[in-house]
């Protein structure tokens, strides 16, 4: 990986993909990924990469909190979608079943 490469763009480049990984749904991945960043805010020689990895690492917690509502919003949607057709087909079904008994009632 770029990490080690003694051209800055490199490492440079391998935060961003660092990034990339540490938001990725692979939770094995991200956390190496988070390592490694923890690493570079740490160790590297470039004031740049350590700060931009020290930036990419501040701001996870607050893209994860921001996931983590998304999800919950789309889930909280689909069980309010949910309960919405449930309804439906109960009012169609207590609908036919009217409909039979006043069939019935015609009848006789």
């Amino acid at each position: 990986m770029r990490l080690k490469s003694e051209y800055k763009p490199d490492r440079l480049e391998a935060v961003q993909e660092l990034e990339g990984l540490l938001k990725g749904d692979d939770p094995a991945t991200a956390l190496a990924a988070r390592d490694a960043l923890e690493d570079m805010a740490a160790d590297d020689d470039s004031l740049t990469l350590r700060s931009r990895a020290s930036e990419v690492l501040t701001g996870y917690p607050a893209w994860l909190e921001q996931k983590q509502a998304e999800a919950e919003r789309i889930a909280q949607e689909k069980a309010e979608q949910e309960r919405l057709e449930m309804e439906k087909r109960e009012a169609e079904r207590l609908e036919r079943e009217k409909a039979k008994k006043s069939a019935w009632r015609g009848r006789g």
